[in-house]
């Protein structure tokens, strides 16, 4: 038999396999501090290129929880997620993240979710697929930010396929059952949000969809997407989107959307959308 190199795995055919709870955090800890390596391969550029499979379903409870703490996601701002993450049907679940109101001063914009932000520039793509969040699990911030079960920010070029939730998912801004803010693809892939279903109950201050919070930008297509769980927020609330930021000349793409979940708002409230740039 032929010895594996770890110069020949993260492939497509040969993905790096996330084989238990702590392969998750390895791989999250290497990514978010922008060095370092994850089963011997180098992922300090976010894992660009590079090819992971979850090959069993995974309860977090040990790592996050009320009296464990917070999830940290996978992926920052300064340090985003750049790879493909094939969740092969499995679940993740006691997924906890109960982030407080920030002491006054502290105005840090929060990405919250499994993964906190995913962006890839130039040819390369982030994919997220087939992941289910799991019933038990609970992602809550009081912190402005980004909030989505699946990843908080997806920006440039980003593909989120065939993912569901079952979390409650509650913040103050931009608030989704899959994801919590879609932005800035000026490419023309750009963000899709494609074959997603969202269970969980949403809810916001501002900007609640059951698929995505909020979308903004050239190049974000949201496709064959359903909505059945329950939406609220104070502000604006949706079944699939609740705002759409993009300009006229190039609003977002939206098609074969259902929403089955009851949505409520104390202001402005829609089946597939609430608002959009030209106010309506």
């Amino acid at each position: 038999s032929c010895a594996v190199f770890a110069a020949d795995l993260g492939t497509a055919e040969k993905p790096l396999t996330i084989d238990n709870e702590n392969d998750l955090v390895l791989l999250r800890n290497a990514v978010n501090a922008g060095s370092g390596t994850f089963k011997g391969v180098d992922v300090s550029d976010g894992a660009t290129d590079l090819y992971f499979k979850l090959v069993r379903d995974l309860d977090l409870s040990t790592v996050c929880g009320k009296n464990v703490g917070n999830w940290t996601p996978i992926g920052t701002y300064e340090h985003p997620f750049k790879g493909s993450f094939d969740g092969n049907g499995k679940t993740v679940d006691y997924l906890y993240i109960n982030e407080p109101l920030p002491e006054r001063g502290d105005t840090a914009i929060g990405y919250y979710g499994l993964f906190g932000v995913a962006s890839t520039e130039n040819e390369s793509k982030t994919v997220i697929s087939n992941l289910t969040i799991g019933k038990n699990s609970r992602i809550v911030s009081e912190r402005d930010g980004d909030v989505g079960a699946i990843v908080g920010l997806a920006r440039k070029n980003v593909r989120i396929s065939d993912c569901k939730n079952k979390a409650y998912v509650s913040g103050r801004s931009a608030v989704g059952g899959i994801v919590g803010f879609a932005a800035n693809a000026p490419l023309p892939d750009g963000v899709n949000i494609k074959n997603c279903v969202n269970e969980g109950y949403v809810d916001a201050m501002l900007k609640a969809g059951g698929i995505v919070g909020a979308v903004n930008g050239f190049g974000v297509h949201i496709d064959s997407c359903t909505n059945l769980g329950g939406v609220s927020s104070a502000d604006t609330a949706a079944g699939i989107v609740a705002a759409d930021y993009s300009s006229v000349m190039t609003p977002a793409k939206l098609n074969y959307l259902i929403n089955k979940g009851n949505v409520s708002s104390g202001k402005i409230s829609g089946g597939i959308i609430a608002v959009t740039a030209d106010g309506g």
